[in-house]
């Protein structure tokens, strides 16, 4: 639930719209997260860092791609109930 929404689109419109120029910046955003998980220092801010500036710009590409698009569904509302109900069930355990 850290990466809004956008970038979740971004990624998706990256490999939908095969948009090879972006792809080394989500390589990088992968291989960072999966490192960072793997070695247990997924609490350390100074780790997840290096990755944020990708994040960034993957995000504002999907809000490009997201204006840019028509669409049928309010993805961007079910997202937020869908990130809304995990937290709370998170709380409630």
């Amino acid at each position: 639930l850290i990466y809004s929404f956008f970038f979740a689109y971004g990624l998706y419109g990256i490999i939908r719209f095969k948009k090879f120029d972006l792809v080394p910046m989500v390589l990088f955003w992968a291989l960072d997260t999966f490192m960072l998980l793997f070695t247990l220092f997924a609490l350390h801010d100074r780790y997840q860092w290096p990755h944020m500036p990708f994040t960034l710009i993957i995000a504002g590409y999907g809000v490009v791609a997201w204006y840019e698009n028509r669409h049928v569904l309010n993805w961007k509302r079910m997202y937020v109930y869908f990130a809304l109900s995990m937290i709370v069930v998170y709380n409630f355990r």
